[in-house]
C-alpha cells in the first residue's frame, strides 16, 4: 500500500483539511465518473466468468453500486451523487459530466476496456485496490466532518456504506493463485492509473498516462518487481565471518 494513491500529497492535504472548496468539488465530480464505471467493469468480469458460484457472488458488487429498484437503501452511485450535492455541486451537471476532465475519461474507459478483454481472473485482480477501501473511508469519516464543516453531513453516507461493502477479496485472492503475477499487477496498475488521473497535478497525469500504455506499464512493473525481488534476496542473506583454525600437531 505504500504506492497507493492515498499517499499522494493531494490526498494527504485533503485528509488534513488543507484543500479548498473548489478542490474538493473537483475531486468529487471527477471521481463520480470512476464510481459509475465500477459496475460496468464488474459486469464485464461477470460476462467473462464461466464459474457459476463466482457469478452468484460477484453480481452483488453491481447491486452495491447500482442499488435495487424499490429498495430504500442507496446504491453507491446515488450515494456519491448526494455527496456531490453535499459539497455544493449541481446534480444535473454531475450526470451530464460537465466537470469531467478528458484525462479522467480516458483512463477510466481504458480500465473498463481492459476488464472486457481480459480473463475474468485477470480483470478481477484490478479490484485488489478494494482491500484498502475500509481504512480509506474510515479516515475520511474521521477527518472530513471536522475539517470541512461546510459539507452537509448527509453527504458522508457513501463512506459509511462502503465500510462493510468491500466484497470479492477472497475471490481475488483465489484468482491470484491461477495466473502469473504480471497480469495481477497489470490489472491493479490500470485501476491505479485511473485514480491518479482524478488527482490534480501534472506529474500524476503523466504517470497515469504511462501506466495505461502497455509498453511503459510493463517497464514500470518490471522495475518495481526487480526492486522488491532484490530487497527480498538481500533479506535472505546472512552475513558471517569464516575463521580458520590451525590444528597443532
Amino acid at each position: 500500500g505504500a504506492y497507493y494513491h492515498i499517499h499522494h500529497p493531494f490526498h494527504k492535504r485533503m485528509n488534513a483539511g488543507h484543500c479548498s472548496k473548489e478542490e474538493i468539488q473537483g475531486w468529487v465530480a471527477n471521481r463520480l465518473y470512476y464510481q459509475m464505471a465500477i459496475p460496468v467493469k464488474d459486469a464485464a468480469i461477470l460476462a467473462n466468468c464461466e464459474d457459476q458460484e463466482v457469478r452468484r457472488t460477484w453480481i452483488q458488487r453491481l447491486i452495491d453500486h447500482d442499488g435495487r429498484e424499490g429498495d430504500t437503501s442507496l446504491g453507491g452511485i446515488e450515494a456519491w451523487l448526494r455527496l456531490g450535492e453535499a459539497v455544493g455541486l449541481n446534480r444535473d451537471e454531475l450526470l451530464n459530466e460537465f466537470h469531467i476532465l478528458p484525462g479522467v475519461k480516458f483512463a477510466v474507459n481504458a480500465y473498463v476496456n481492459f476488464a472486457r478483454r481480459a480473463s475474468w481472473q485477470e480483470a478481477a485482480c484490478s479490484s485488489l485496490t478494494e482491500m484498502f477501501a475500509p481504512e480509506i473511508h474510515q479516515s475520511r469519516l474521521d477527518t472530513w466532518p471536522t475539517h470541512y464543516t461546510w459539507i452537509n453531513q448527509e453527504g458522508f453516507t457513501y463512506f459509511q456504506m462502503r465500510l462493510g461493502q468491500a466484497r470479492g477479496a477472497a475471490m481475488v485472492a483465489a484468482a491470484t493463485n491461477e495466473i502469473p503475477i504480471y497480469e495481477i499487477i497489470s490489472g491493479a496498475a490500470l485501476a491505479f492509473a485511473a485514480l491518479l488521473l482524478i488527482i490534480p497535478g501534472f506529474l500524476t497525469d503523466i504517470i497515469g498516462f504511462l501506466l495505461i500504455i502497455p509498453i511503459t506499464r510493463k517497464f514500470f512493473i518490471k522495475s518495481i518487481s526487480s526492486k522488491f525481488e532484490k530487497k527480498k534476496n538481500n533479506e535472505n542473506i546472512i552475513e558471517g565471518v569464516i575463521e580458520e583454525e590451525n590444528e597443532e600437531k
